[in-house]
């Protein structure tokens, strides 16, 4: 069997995507979060994506085409949930995309760290690892949360990783960037907006006459 007859029928359990992001690494970049992690860590950005068993299945040969022909973008970015639970339907994902359009880089979020996916013996995880550009690795600590301005990274633990060499050669000169996207009476905010900032959007909202809740 060939690896397209393989992905023809392969899936990939996500949570949302943005076609358009500047706020998950340099650039425009097509945002995907996949859904489950087991991690828990204290604080998490996006508790409701822990859920194994939430977000919706979809089939990686649409969503590879999807993402290489999204206009205008430099990359693609894995978030979560934790990818590197769905590594092998990730790794083969970020293949198909790579194949679609090179030019592409991949970026990812891990709460694990380089040296812990380096080592694991997961064929899944070390195939993605490999093809990686980018990865932000290690868990979200609360107590080392970082201020908006910061590249891309939750707390200060964690590392921004240039793993290929066009990856390495790039000068990150973009700073990182908070995106809302509107619909559906909801209001998605993507990226690490300040405590500040989230104030702001709830009392416009409010002034708007939206009703504002606290649900992640």
């Amino acid at each position: 069997m060939s690896t397209r007859d393989t992905l023809a029928d392969a899936t990939v359990r996500i949570a949302a995507s943005t076609p358009r992001s500047y706020s998950a690494g340099p650039g425009a970049r097509y945002e995907l979060w996949l859904q489950g992690c087991t991690r828990s860590c204290p604080g998490c950005f996006n508790p409701h994506m822990q859920d194994s068993a939430g977000g919706r299945e979809v089939a990686i040969e649409p969503l590879a085409r999807e993402i290489a022909a999204a206009p205008g973008i430099e990359g693609l970015s894995l978030s979560g949930g934790e990818p590197f639970e769905q590594a092998a339907a990730a790794a083969a994902l970020v293949a198909m995309v790579r194949a679609l359009n090179p030019q592409l880089t991949i970026l990812a979020y891990s709460g694990f760290t380089y040296e812990e996916l380096g080592t694991s013996g997961d064929c899944g995880r070390l195939s993605l690892l490999h093809q990686l550009d980018y990865l932000i690795d290690g868990p979200y600590v609360a107590d080392l949360n970082l201020p908006q301005h910061e590249q891309w990274r939750g707390s200060s633990n964690q590392r921004f990783l240039c793993l290929s060499e066009r990856a390495r050669a790039r000068r990150l000169l973009l700073a990182p960037q908070v995106t809302a996207r509107v619909g559906q009476g909801r209001v998605e905010i993507s990226g690490f907006p300040s405590d500040d900032l989230m104030q702001q959007v709830r009392q416009t909202l409010m002034r708007l006459g939206f009703e504002v809740s606290d649900e992640q």
